[in-house]
This record gives C-alpha cells, structure tokens and sequence, in this order.
C-alpha cells in the first residue's frame, strides 16, 4: 500500500486487496491506479458525509434536506451545491476506476480471471482423483 493514502483511501486498500489478489486481477504493476481507485473511493465517501451532515443539520433546524444539494449564487439564482457538484464528478471517475477493474455488475461478466490451479494433465488417467477445471470468470467462484 502506498504511503501516501489517505485514512479513507488506505481503508478502500485493504478492503479491496484480498479479493483482488485472490482472483488474481491485480499485481505490482497496478499499484498507482489501484491506489488512485482507492482514493477516489476515499474522496466519494467524504463527500458523502459532508452532504448527509448538511442534510442532517438542515432537518434537525426544520428545514428541507434537499437543500443541502443547492447554493445560490450572488444575484440569487439556485445552483447545486459545491459539494453536489464535486460528488457527481468523483462518482463518475469512481464507475470508471472499477471498471477498469471489472469491478462494475456489467464488467464483471467481462473479466477472464487468471487464477491458477494444477490441473490434471491426462484425466483419463487419474483415477477417483478430484477433477476440479480453474474457474474461467467470476462464475466459477462461490
């Protein structure tokens, strides 16, 4: 794990990893992208936050949540919020992150994974002996 990630990226790291290494879809090589999957899984859960508090602060007052998600500008014409804006963009590089790492509903049944297991060269051959094929994609795993 870099050490330059965030608390909130470094989370997003070790959460994704394991499963990442155990299908074998990542390696040293995706390190910069990885880390930069994570932070912007980071950066999406903060703005999360601060916008959930907002409307949280504005129900607790009596007001209308939704107004956390509009700012207005000088001469008092209503436009999302700053924050809104910015959840919008870091969400929409978040859905392309994971698909580059298949990690989107309709990437996944694109990936191949390379998982290797020994596999029986003659099967004829191998009697009563467990005859297990390497999963080709995310189906094979349960």
């Amino acid at each position: 794990m870099p050490r330059n990630l965030s608390q909130e990226g470094a989370k997003a790291w070790r959460r994704l990893v394991p499963d990442l290494e155990r299908y074998n879809l990542i390696s040293t090589v995706h390190a910069d992208a990885l880390a930069t999957l994570c932070e912007t899984i980071g950066m999406v859960n903060m703005l999360r936050r601060s916008l959930n508090a907002s409307q949280a602060r504005l129900v607790s007052e009596g007001k209308d949540p939704a107004l956390a998600l509009e700012a207005s500008t000088p001469n008092g014409m209503k436009v999302q919020s700053v924050t809104y804006q910015c959840l919008n963009r870091e969400t929409e590089k978040l859905r392309t992150w994971l698909s580059q790492f298949g990690l989107t509903p309709a990437q996944q049944a694109r990936v191949s994974t390379s998982v290797r297991s020994q596999v029986h060269l003659f099967d004829a051959n191998t009697k009563g002996a467990d005859q297990q094929r390497a999963p080709d994609g995310f189906e094979g795993f349960e």
